[in-house]
């Protein structure tokens, strides 16, 4: 999470007689401070806690306030996972940047340190972290929309082949109905017999063929029944089918993501 320490130990102090009695004038010609100042550096660049500590314990005997000190103390206590005292030390450090002559590298730096924990939702991080949620969801939008669009060609066939059923269904009745309506003519009733030298007809004989006919017209009735409605429901759901039935919403704010899929 700490990212290497590359400010510059080179600071230009501005004369201020408050500095003076904290020994803070001409820092860089003072070994001890530039020694230890290095030394703290390395020490928290190798996470030697510990000895970081001791020497931001000296450093501060000589030059408390130097901004540079405060920024590697910052990133000292954020490394010991004191997020209070770190910010402290950010805070510390940018306002004394403007007691101190800081080049503007570790001007740059020092600040930025402050501003992340200050507001750690906008920073470089939280932007790319936020950016990767984007873009999580935007593949995962291209893949619904993939999943309903295939769920709407699967649903659109489903009714083509249910209204071209029902269509059938009613045609076939419709046939045997007149089959069975020629049957019925074809065939009489009863057979007619020879009697004393006339003709009468036979009740007890009943022709099969016309019984049949009556069957052929009930069945196909019925056929023609089922099969209409069924054709009609899904008729109308065919000619109502809509292909942008789906609606995709997708915002971003600064500090949320909402995304929904709703069909």
């Amino acid at each position: 999470m700490v990212a290497l320490l590359t400010c510059s130990l080179t600071i230009i102090f501005a004369t201020s007689p408050a500095f003076a009695q904290d020994k803070c004038e001409n820092l860089t010609k003072n070994s001890e401070w530039t020694d230890n100042l290095a030394k703290l550096v390395q020490a928290v660049q190798n996470d030697d806690l510990n000895e970081a500590q001791v020497l931001s314990k000296k450093l501060n005997t000589i030059c408390q306030n130097a901004p540079v000190l405060n920024y590697v103390q910052g990133k000292m206590h954020e490394k010991l996972g004191d997020r209070a005292k770190a910010l402290y030390a950010y805070q510390k450090a940018s306002e004394n940047t403007y007691k101190f002559a800081v080049d503007p590298d570790t001007a740059q730096k020092i600040w930025y340190a402050r501003y992340e924990f200050e507001h750690p939702e906008r920073t470089a991080d939280a932007l790319n972290k936020q950016s990767d949620k984007i873009a999580d969801l935007q593949a995962q939008s291209e893949q619904n929309l993939d999943a309903f669009s295939a769920y709407k060609e699967e649903h659109y066939k489903e009714i083509s082949r249910l209204l071209w059923t029902g269509t059938g269904v009613a045609a076939g009745g419709l046939a045997m109905i007149g089959a069975g309506i020629a049957l019925v003519a074809m065939y009489p009733s009863s057979s007619i017999e020879q009697v004393d030298g006339g003709k009468k007809p036979n009740l007890v004989h009943e022709e099969p063929l016309h019984s049949l006919g009556w069957a052929f017209v009930g069945v196909g009735g019925a056929l023609l029944v089922g099969g209409t409605v069924l054709a009609g429901i899904y008729g109308y759901k065919y000619t109502h089918f809509k292909t942008d039935n789906a609606e995709l919403s997708f915002s971003i704010s600064p500090t949320s993501l909402s995304f929904g899929l709703a069909f």
